[in-house]
């Protein structure tokens, strides 16, 4: 038991952290914040709260300069006062929808960015071709589910929203071509793991899908479930908020689980990481 104590002690003063860290955030958002009442905005958070199932989203608006938003997990959504500024004045740039963009996005369809690729840029793509890295695209519409928090009491009784998914033959080949050479497979961000890990059994077959597969999931991917991973060798993803499906997905990679991840989140709120979608990232090896 002696042998044990000092790795106990340290998983429980992550988690004290942790959930310091959360309190700290929910009590600065309440004290610099004040409920937004604007029309223009009710059309589309009601359209939002019905696709949650929620009754209704408050909208806050919190007293920062800089531009940015996020979701809290009790169902409100925070703008900042810069951000809501912008929104009068109709000054959403042409830069501001390039920054929510991907390099590699291509088609309309998803509420949000699929964040972790907004790491990427044309010359880091270009130094990674370089190094010998192949890269392949997986086209992502994200649904407004992926801002719901998860709940239930129970984690498996959750809800888990459907997105839309098309992997190009291209991509099947590559992977194919990856897992018959030995290469390992990186994947970025959650909702690429979701796509990936629902392909059908036979998606690999040289002669099955000539035009690729598109399809939707509502795989729920948690620590519970027993999981066994057959695309994600290695994942890239932003840190996520607590109570949601994201985190849960990351906590049931081989070799995390949920003490793991907990010390992972504690290094990053010490070393006082930027966290959700224009966050920073970590690559899980």
């Amino acid at each position: 038991m002696i042998r044990f104590t000092p790795i106990l002690l340290a998983v429980l003063y992550a988690v004290a952290m942790y959930r310091f860290s959360v309190w700290r955030t929910r009590r600065e958002l309440d004290a610099r914040s004040t409920e937004l009442a604007d029309p223009r905005l009710k059309d589309m958070t009601d359209r939002l709260a019905r696709a949650l199932d929620l009754p209704r989203i408050r909208v806050n608006i919190y007293e920062i300069d800089p531009v940015n938003g996020l979701a809290a997990p009790d169902g409100r959504i925070f703008i900042t006062r810069g951000f809501y500024r912008k929104f009068q004045q109709g000054e959403v740039t042409a830069e501001d929808q390039d920054r929510y963009n991907t390099v590699c996005a291509e088609s309309a369809g998803s509420v949000a960015a699929p964040t972790a690729g907004l790491h990427f840029t044309p010359a880091l793509l270009q130094t990674l071709e370089q190094m010998g890295v192949r890269r392949a695209a997986v086209d992502l519409h994200v649904g407004l589910g992926t801002f719901a928090p998860v709940r239930t009491e129970q984690l498996e009784d959750h809800d888990m929203h459907r997105e839309s998914y098309t992997v190009a033959r291209d991509t099947l080949d590559a992977i194919a071509q990856a897992r018959a050479s030995g290469r390992r497979l990186f994947v970025v961000g959650t909702t690429t793991v979701r796509a990936l890990e629902s392909l059908p059994d036979d998606a690999l077959a040289p002669d099955a899908y000539p035009e690729g597969i598109t399809s939707s999931t509502n795989l729920f991917i948690h620590p519970d479930a027993g999981f066994t991973f057959k695309y994600t060798d290695r994942l890239m993803t932003n840190f996520h908020l607590p109570q949601s499906t994201l985190l849960a997905l990351v906590a049931s990679l081989p070799g995390i689980g949920l003490d793991r991840l907990m010390a992972i989140y504690h290094a990053a709120v010490e070393k006082r990481y930027r966290f959700y979608s224009y966050g920073d990232a970590m690559l899980i090896d």
